[in-house]
């Protein structure tokens, strides 16, 4: 089934907008608790380091209903975690979240209303409360709350039980001597919602910035390997259309061959007829692993290799390989689990590019190692290297600096989609003059296939 562009970024906004969610739901819970601890110290400095007279029942009553609607907004976050039900939770949390930010300001509004009312210099925390709303909370819910910390701070002018402490400077000694203490509580509280707005915003927009990063990253992932579909069905169709005319003129080869054998030519023309037998054998061996790779539904099967396994199949087949020189780690005999063919190919095809670019007397030099639990290949020669403009497009589907019939431009593409689909690593490095190097990381045992349809031969 296809989908219009229109429906695939409905779908893309809905993904964001579940992704943001869970990002806004898990730093909010986070202060809440930050809240929570924040407020305990600060009712028991003020009852217990000054001597204020306080109504402790209800304030701790208070606190601990945030601490209880904390616990429960993170067990609910936990279990969406498990069961990544977030698509389907979106909804309903966006309003969870919204309950829970209204009764914050509610808590915020009890616990002033206890302690002096709007005379509290910690009234500033509706700002703080009106911060977050604006960033967690739908667009449309922000006003209501906006207008409810507007009403609260109303009636906290006239209803409130008050403190002396804000009042009286001479009976209540504040913890510096210096200021009375509404002015220092002024300060701190000024200084504490400062901090936790700055603190909050600046980690969310981080945590977003660094998730549309992963979702640009996937987003291209996805362009590449709707190309390497289309190249697939252009591979079988390739395949089938050049059957023909190439078993036609493989029959005529073996007919000239035969003419020639019998007419007393020279051993020049009958090793040219010979010569044109062979490379259509190649051309067909090649278009019939096209037409059956790129007949399979599913990707080919992980397979047991040696690294040095790995490093013949990636050679096999390859001319010149007396230009190419191997050194190993002390992981030749390691373990994987790869796609044999398909990692073979990818690699092949960036060898084939490597000794291609170095030339007639140009060298080639692969070395492997272990980076953690993965597996590194360098592939470097000592060719003319690219310039900036051509590196730039280098693995791009069809563009190659080759003559016209010595290249398709698909190898590069290929290899790093393959790459990519086992969940490993591709980079290409060049300067003009010097060579070109390849980086490869591959993961020993991938999660994942290397690819979920066929890969055509590049």
């Amino acid at each position: 089934m296809s989908l219009d562009a229109s429906t695939i970024k409905s779908k893309e906004s809905i993904l964001r907008a579940d992704e943001r969610l869970r990002i806004n739901v898990n730093w909010f819970i986070k202060l809440r608790w930050a809240a929570v601890a924040g407020q305990l110290v600060t009712v028991l400095s003020v009852a217990f380091g000054l001597n204020v007279s306080m109504p402790l029942i209800p304030l701790f009553v208070i606190i601990g209903l945030t601490a209880l609607t904390n616990l429960l907004l993170r067990l609910w976050y936990l279990i969406l975690g498990r069961t990544e039900q977030w698509s389907a939770w979106g909804v309903r949390g966006n309003w969870i979240v919204d309950a829970i930010m209204t009764f914050d300001v509610l808590l915020l509004g009890g616990l002033l209303y206890f302690t002096g009312g709007a005379e509290n210099p910690f009234s500033v925390f509706f700002l703080v409360n009106l911060a977050l709303a604006a960033v967690v909370v739908q667009s449309e819910w922000i006003w209501f709350i906006g207008g409810l910390a507007i009403l609260c701070y109303f009636l906290l002018n006239t209803w409130y039980v008050p403190l002396d402490v804000l009042h009286d400077r001479e009976t209540f000694a504040s913890f510096s001597g210096l200021l009375s203490v509404r002015y220092e509580g002024q300060i701190v509280a000024f200084s504490a919602a400062t901090i936790a707005i700055s603190y909050f915003i600046a980690r969310l927009t981080r945590e977003l910035r660094e998730r549309d990063s992963e979702l640009a990253a996937a987003r291209l992932r996805e362009e590449r390997n709707e190309k390497l579909d289309a190249l697939a069905t252009l591979a079988a169709g390739a395949a089938h259309e050049l059957a023909t005319p190439l078993s036609t003129i493989a029959v005529v080869a073996r007919e000239l061959e035969r003419h020639l054998e019998s007419s007393g030519a020279t051993n020049d023309c009958i090793e040219d007829a010979r010569l044109i037998r062979t490379e259509l054998a190649q051309c067909r061996t090649i278009l019939d692993r096209m037409a059956g790779r790129a007949g399979e539904s599913v990707g080919e099967g992980m397979t047991e290799m040696t690294v040095a396994g790995l490093v013949e199949e990636m050679l096999a087949g390859l001319p010149h390989t007396d230009r190419v020189s191997i050194s190993h780690g002390n992981e030749p005999n390691l373990s994987l689990n790869l796609p044999r063919v398909a990692i073979g190919q990818a690699l092949r095809g960036i060898v084939k590019n490597a000794i291609d670019a170095a030339g007639r007397n140009g060298q080639i030099q692969i070395k492997t190692c272990t980076i953690g639990p993965n597996i590194g290949i360098e592939i470097r020669d000592n060719g003319p290297g690219m310039p900036e403009e051509i590196l730039k497009r280098a693995g791009e589907p069809f563009f190659t600096t080759k003559q016209p019939g010595e290249g398709t431009g698909l190898g590069l593409f290929l290899a790093r989609a393959v790459i990519d689909r086992l969940g490993g690593v591709f980079e290409i490095h060049s300067e003009a003059g010097v060579g070109t190097t390849a980086e490869i990381i591959l993961p020993r045992a991938p999660t994942r296939l290397a690819a979920d349809h066929a890969l055509p031969s590049a």
